[in-house]
This record gives C-alpha cells, structure tokens and sequence, in this order.
C-alpha cells in the first residue's frame, strides 16, 4: 500500500511538475530529438548566438509539459542530461505553468510574475523587485526590459523564459502588447523563450500578426510501437517490477499493436493503461478499465474543450460511430454543411484528432478517431449506465485475443460454480454473474452463455426487474449477430416488441432502435426487412412509430422499390433513409 501511495506520488500524468528531475528523466521516451533541439539552441545562445524562441506543438497528453520541465530542471542543476554539458551557472530559468495563465492576462502581469519569480530565487538581488513607485504600465514594461538586458550583461547570464500553453497566455493579450514585446525580443541578446501549445495558433502563423514566422516550431510526434513499450518497460522499473516486465515482455509485445489502436502513441494515454496490462485477467481489467475511465475525464475534457464549437461537434459525431465514417455521414449527423465539414476534419487531421482510413473497396476516404480511447471515453460519459458494458466490451475487443478470453470465461464459469456448490456466501454474485455475460458477449461461447442468461432472466422476470431483463435481452441480441445467429437475435427482438405491448417504456423503445441500426450496419437486408414487418404488425404507439419512421421508410422501399415512398416524408427524414439504402445497395 505504502509503495502504492509513493508511486502514485511520484507519476503525475496531468502535473508532470510536481515530478523530482530523476524520476522525469527516468520517464521520458521519444522525445531525444527535442531536447537535443533545445539544448542547442540554448547553448548556442549563452555563446553568443542569437535567440532562437522555441515552441513545443502537439496535442494534450504527447509530452509538452513533461518536457518543458525536466529541461527547467537542467537549467537549474537538478539533474544530468547525457551529451549534454550543464549550463546552469550561464541561464536563469522561469517556469510559468499552465495553471499560472489566468494571471498572466497583460504583458505587464507576464513580467511581474517572472520578475517576482526571479526575486525568489535571489532574495538579496534587488533588482529583480520592481519599485513600488511605478504605476503605469508603460513605466514596468520599460524597467523590466532594461533589467533583463542590464543584469545579463552584467552577470553574464542568459534568461530563458519556459511559458506552458503560450497560445492561452496571448490569447489573452490586447494587439499592441504583440508589437511591444515583439520588439524588444528581436533587438536583444538576453532573453529567450521556450513555449509550448497544442496546436499551430494564429498569433503565429498569421502574416498579419506581430508574431508571424517567429518562433521555431519543434513537432512532438506520437510514439511508434518499440517507444510504447519502453514507456510500459520504464514505468514497471519505476514501480520495482522489472523482473516481472521481463517476464511479461513477449506478452506485452503481442499487445503493443492494441494499445497503439487505444491510445494513437499519445505518451499520457500509454501511462494510463499501465494500469490495465499490469493484471491478469479479465475481470481485473473490467475493474481497472472502470477506473481508467473516471481518470481519463479531466484529460478528455481539456482536449475537448480547446477546440472550436463545431470541431467539437464534429469530433463527437466520430466518437459516437462505432467505427470510420466518411463526411457525407458526418454532415448528415451534425447538420453541417459539406464544405464545413471537409474543412474542419482536415483541421482535425492535421491537429492528430482524426485519422483517414483507406478501404481497397471503397473510393470514399473515411476517417477514424486517432485514440480509440477517446470514443470509448466519450460513450462512457454520454450512454446510460445500462449500455456502459458495451465501452468495456469493445476494450476487451481490442485487448484481448479470442483465445485468451474463452479461457479467462472458463476459469471464470467454473470459479462461479464451485462457490454455488460450496454455498459460499457471496454478495455479489449476480454482479459476477453478469460480468460473465459480458464476457459470453466477446466470444463464441454459446451454450454457456445461454444457460446463465436464461437463468439470470428467468430471475429478473420473477423480480419483475423490467429494465435489467431488457438490458440482458440486448446483450445477448448482440452476441447472436456476432455470431451470425440471426434466428435467435431475431426471436430475442420479438421478445421486445412483445414487451414493448406490455410495457411501453422508454428502455425498451431504445432497445429496438438500436438494433435496427445495427441491422442496418451489418447490411443484413433480410433481416432488416423482416424486423421492420414485425415493428408494423406488433407496435401501435404512435411516437414510438414516429421515433422508427426512417426504419419504417427504408424498410418499404427494399420492398417495393418504388421511390415515390420517399417523397412522403421531410427532406432530412429522407436523408437518413437514403443513407441507409445505399448501405443495403452498394
């Protein structure tokens, strides 16, 4: 427990930090070419070069900040950087961290705070105390820039400026502040600048903008397969488990490719799942996964957030598919023009968001979320409690190989039976039970798995747990199309439009929908058709027949083939229905 606590300490994915300069040195993979990149720049500058301002660009989670400060730690003599002379005796570094942003709103607030930071490190260095006597702005900035040039010359040091997320410092900032320091960091050999953000901003890269062309872009990449598992190596070594990674190394080589799909190479992600390829079994990982989720949250929400309102729309209409979509598809989700559409996913591709996927079969470019993380992420946070187990479903999917889960299932199944014979007492049984069917969902599994969920429905049923039972049915409608029992999911869906008779609630409604989209999907047209028919014959509610309407359309036109159909309903109404037509059609 108490390695646990220091452990948890010492990594600290969202606030890198608040990490000693061994353990940061320790940790970090992949990023040899900045460093190196930076560092020369550096050290050229303390002899004699001019500056050369930096910025770090990649995404939330690749490093930035990680980096900004074991290089902080360089400059401050906390640590050795191999091939790499310390300079700590030619610079003096300021930190001035994301969190510290909302204070730094002026030009003038930016050169208190780095003044006051320098004053802290030497006390006794007046200088560095900006009289009380001036008032004005002007009067600051003007003694600020003088000092910086004075006290460099004079105590021939060079100050390097270290500015976490630049792009939300100056956004903050009114033009002409731009064009004041602009101006003096082109005309002086004291300061340098070493900034990050998590994308090419247009402070920067506008013609127009003081700032144009004058900072040199240092692209953090994600991490290729051989560096994610150096990550993982690094951080069982940081635990005390290298023997165990030893043993676990041909394992883990078999699963980079999973983890490459999860998380896109992003750095913070691979350190996430540490947590889940560290157990060792399914059900450990159903417990971490939980987990993972509420951790990822603050991170997801970061990312989301920095974008603009209609990438943020589009990005989530990704996440919701269950899979590559083109921009046609997405345009008809969102409901934003075409050519918007094609913009901002450009955008969201070149900013490491989307990712094009190509099909031999297909002219049509789709495009994926980068982190499959991401879109588990974000249907955990936005289904209801009773569909989660699908999050946890596709994980497994991508983690875990058939093999290896049948056996996890046996091991599980005879596990539970042991305890019933035993009468064990067990609280949580029926929840072990349901993981079960879970996990019966995931692979080829059918007589067990008809056996517990007959037997968990049979007890629902008697407790008249309405709700549970239809979120069951469902789990096993869906295993049944994953293994091309159509007859059986089938009959499960007349069990629900039965229901649906009986019990006209919203859950049940869902249930149907959903599964008429994933007919569609599988462009199973038979199947389709059938359950359309049946929809008409068993349900009379007028709003839940008005919820199918699209189905319904789609349905008669596979039927009777006659396009007239489609002029009786609402233009957008008859977009979706040819959507799925084309699917069934080619």
């Amino acid at each position: 427990m108490e390695h646990e606590r220091r452990r948890k300490a010492a990594l600290n994915p969202f606030s890198p930090w608040k990490s000693n300069a061994e353990t940061l040195h320790r940790t970090i993979v992949g990023r040899d070419y900045a460093i190196k990149d930076i560092l020369e720049k550096t050290h050229r500058f303390c002899n004699g070069a001019p500056p050369k301002h930096c910025l770090l660009v990649g995404r939330r989670g690749m490093g930035k900040t990680h980096l900004l400060s074991l290089v902080y730690h360089f400059y401050e003599k906390n640590c050795i950087l191999p091939g790499f002379e310390t300079i700590a005796d030619d610079v003096l570094a300021v930190l001035l961290l994301e969190e510290e942003r909302f204070s730094l709103s002026s030009l003038v607030t930016l050169l208190m705070k780095v003044f006051e930071k320098l004053h802290e490190k030497a006390p006794g260095h007046e200088t560095w105390k900006i009289p009380a006597r001036l008032q004005a702005d002007e009067d600051v900035i003007e003694y600020c820039f003088d000092n910086f040039k004075n006290i460099s010359k004079s105590e021939n040091k060079k100050i390097i400026l270290l500015c976490d997320n630049l792009e939300d410092i100056f956004k903050q900032w009114k033009g002409k502040e731009y064009k004041i320091l602009r101006a003096f960091l082109s005309d002086q050999q004291a300061v340098m600048i070493l900034g990050t953000a998590i994308k090419i901003f247009k402070e920067i890269i506008s013609p127009q903008e003081p700032f144009y062309e004058f900072f040199e872009i240092v692209p953090l990449s994600d991490l290729s397969d051989a560096q994610m598992l150096e990550m993982l190596k690094r951080r069982f070594i940081e635990d005390g488990l290298e023997e165990e990674f030893n043993k676990k190394e041909k394992y883990l080589k078999d699963k980079v490719a999973a983890i490459a799909k999860l998380t896109g190479g992003n750095p913070r992600l691979v350190v996430f799942l540490y947590d889940i390829v560290t157990k060792k079994n399914v059900f450990e990982v159903e417990d971490a996964t939980n987990e993972l989720m509420e951790s990822l949250s603050e991170y997801f929400r970061n990312r989301f957030s920095d974008l603009a309102p209609q990438q943020r729309t589009i990005l989530d209409a990704f996440a919701e598919m269950e899979g590559p979509a083109t921009p046609k598809e997405i345009s008809n989700k969102t409901r934003i023009k075409a050519q918007s559409t094609h913009a901002h996913i450009k955008a969201l591709k070149d900013a490491g968001f989307l990712e094009s996927v190509e099909f031999a079969k297909h002219k049509i470019t789709r495009y994926d979320v980068t982190e499959r993380l991401f879109r588990l992420w974000r249907q955990n946070t936005t289904i209801s409690g009773r569909r989660r187990f699908k999050v946890l479903i596709k994980l497994l999917k991508l983690y875990f190989t058939p093999e290896e889960l049948k056996e996890d299932f046996q091991r599980s199944t005879e596990h539970l039976d042991t305890e019933k014979r035993l009468n064990k007492e067990t609280d949580n049984w029926d929840a072990r039970l349901t993981h079960l069917i879970n996990k019966a969902c995931l692979g080829e599994f059918g007589e067990q798995m008809e056996g517990l969920s007959g037997k968990i429905i049979k007890e629902k049923l008697e407790e008249y747990q309405i709700i549970d039972v239809i979120q069951f049915i469902y789990r096993i409608m869906e295993a049944c199309l994953e293994k091309h029992d159509t007859e059986r999911a089938n009959d499960l869906y007349l069990t629900l439009l039965k229901l649906n008779e009986w019990h006209k609630i919203n859950e049940v409604q869902e249930v149907i929908a959903l599964y008429l989209r994933q007919l569609v999907d599988l462009k199973n047209r038979e199947l389709f058709v059938n359950a359309v028919n049946s929809a008409r014959e068993h349900i009379s509610d007028q709003n839940l027949l008005e919820l199918l309407k699209a189905f319904l359309y789609a349905g008669r036109y596979l039927q009777e083939g006659n396009k007239v159909i489609l002029e009786e309903v609402f233009p957008e109404v008859r977009e979706i229905i040819l959507d799925m037509i084309e699917k069934f059609e080619g």
